[in-house]
């Protein structure tokens, strides 16, 4: 009934005359008021009540901008209309995460960090103790023993060879069993360093020919303690995992999408998170399978740039692009935006005041919206004080 309304005042009051507009608005307003029915209003009576709202200037000097409390910024240009926010959750890539596991049995002595903690690459994680470790060394001691003492006969009978006093073939025979000294020593030492020894730690053994008690088993990467396997006195077999360490140099978030949205979806496309300061990334994987439980498609999106707060196994909001090819729209609050009669108004700066320009909405969702529209980047548009600027317009358009 509202819209028939409204279309018969529209028609009624012909040429533009003083007080006009105005006497329509505030008709409006009645009606509605009387109805408790929103105010829409058909394409054609829209375009006539823009006719006569429309004037190109809305002068306003410093002052009186300051006065109404009136901010501007610039719109930002986006290609892709954002779909409505998804669930996701942070997780650190595979290639960006290391399990600690201890290589050998034995009992864990001591747990050095936590679940959260931050660590360095090398530093001490836990301490694990077992008769395997000590086997590993003392063959190690065993096969250092017997390349010092292949190394000393090779070097003798070498020399009496030359003198001529032992035939060259027993020179021969020394320098081989030198050699597999050596490479039974090599294979010790390997051993050790398969358990995280370095070649210090290894050397130190060598030299002091005494065996250590304990494993130290240290850190592989910097980043932060994801998961902890183990308990402190809890007897470990070969391989067991201690921890899971994920470095926070890369980040990605796991969002399941449904079957519709993921098809439309490309590697490489833009994605905004909507915590994390506005942390954005793009696609780096679409999952080939449907997720039994909610059959969505896993999608990945690799973060990029800054991402505050965002921390493994954190849950976001996602907002999934929808481009358009060739369109251009604009990203801006939603108190740039101001409705009048079913249209969607912003104001925009000029020289000297304000100029109202029709915008089409066309997605986003929160403080954040997407129009479509006669914007360029470089002219700011009122982001605060929108609605006095309506009324403003409103009243300028009724004095003509």
């Amino acid at each position: 009934m509202t819209n028939r309304i409204f279309s018969a005042l529209v028609a009624s009051v012909g040429p533009p005359r003083r007080g006009t507009v105005r006497a329509v608005v505030h008709g409006l307003v009645l009606v509605a008021s009387i109805t408790a029915t929103p105010l829409r209003a058909e394409a054609p009576a829209i375009s006539r009540l823009e006719e006569w709202l429309a004037p190109n200037l809305l002068p306003m000097t410093s002052p009186q901008r300051s006065a109404l409390g009136i901010r501007v910024a610039r719109p930002e240009a986006t290609p892709a209309v954002p779909r409505p926010p998804l669930p996701g959750r942070v997780s650190v890539p595979n290639e960006w995460s290391r399990i600690v596991a201890t290589r050998v049995a034995g009992g864990v002595t001591s747990l050095q960090v936590a679940t959260g903690d931050v660590v360095g690459a090398g530093q001490l994680l836990a301490r694990i103790e077992g008769p395997e470790f000590a086997q590993l060394q003392r063959a190690l001691l065993v096969a250092r023993a017997d390349f010092d003492l292949a190394e000393r006969d090779e070097a003798l009978e070498r020399q009496l060879a030359s003198e001529g006093i032992i035939a060259s073939r027993r020179a021969v025979a020394s320098a081989t069993r030198l050699h597999q000294a050596r490479v039974v020593l090599d294979e010790r030492r390997h051993a050790l360093a398969l358990l995280g020894l370095n070649s210090e730690q290894i050397a130190e053994i060598e030299g002091s020919r005494a065996i250590q008690p304990t494993l130290e088993v240290g850190a592989p990467i910097g980043g932060v303690v994801l998961d902890q396997f183990a308990q402190a006195g809890e007897q470990l077999e070969a391989g067991a995992p201690i921890y899971r360490i994920g470095a926070l140099d890369a980040l990605q978030v796991d969002v399941h999408v449904p079957l519709d949205v993921a098809a439309e979806l490309e590697p490489g496309s833009p994605v905004l998170i909507l915590e994390g300061g506005g942390a954005v990334g793009r696609i780096s994987g679409i999952g080939g399978d449907v997720h039994a439980r909610d059959q969505g498609v896993l999608v990945r999106v690799a973060l990029e740039g800054t991402r505050l707060g965002l921390r493994p196994g954190q849950f976001v909001r996602v907002e999934l692009g929808r481009s358009e090819p060739g369109a251009v729209f604009f990203a801006v609050p939603d108190t740039a935006l101001t409705h009048l009669y079913g249209a969607a108004y912003v104001f925009r700066e000029v020289e000297g005041g304000f100029e109202p320009v029709r915008v089409r909405l066309v997605g986003g969702s929160g403080q954040r919206v997407i129009v479509d529209g006669p914007l360029l980047s470089a002219r700011p548009i009122v982001v605060a004080g929108t609605a006095a600027l309506k009324a403003y317009w409103i009243s300028e358009a009724g004095g003509h």
